[in-house]
């Protein structure tokens, strides 16, 4: 899609009357240009979605594609935008997994540290990916300790002895 046919879509966007629809058009255009790694513009297009669930998905796709291409510092600013909990502790866990990846362990605990006790699984799941790609067990531990259900620090504990 090129410059001039987004912001022809813009215009045509902006004049449904209709908020669902309007979300709607808003969501498929946001698509398009996340799919092209249009990162900027996507943004952009996200922000500007008035119905709020459509806005929390937008902003977490973003955050996440951020963190897979390790834009982490950009990836954790659209993530302190998401006002959902749930959804931001999701984006939190990609971001958590995608530094263990990158080899920084230390920031992927980081990471779960902020992740909200009430989303422990979130925890859990970035704890087993640090756990697949980290070499000193010490932060691990001290990752595993972090969780606040009883029940998931046995399992995980498990899994990693």
């Amino acid at each position: 899609m090129k410059a001039g046919e987004i912001e022809k879509a813009r215009e045509v966007i902006q004049r449904i009357s209709n908020e669902i629809k309007k979300s709607d058009a808003f969501f498929a255009l946001f698509e398009v240009l996340a799919e092209t790694s249009r990162i900027d513009e996507a943004l952009e297009i996200a922000e500007k979605v008035p119905d709020g669930v459509r806005k929390l998905q937008n902003l977490s796709l973003i955050s996440k594609a951020l963190a897979r291409t390790h834009d982490f510092d950009r990836s954790l600013e659209v993530a302190e935008r998401i006002f959902d909990e749930k959804v931001k502790s999701e984006a939190l866990c990609v971001i958590s997994s995608e530094f263990s990846k990158a080899g920084h362990i230390d920031k992927a605990l980081e990471m779960i540290k902020i992740i909200p006790n009430a989303f422990d699984i979130h925890k859990f799941y970035a704890l087993a990916d640090i756990l697949d790609e980290m070499k000193d067990m010490d932060p691990a531990i001290a990752g595993i300790r972090a969780l606040s259900n009883e029940k998931l620090r046995e399992i995980t504990f498990a899994n990693f002895c």
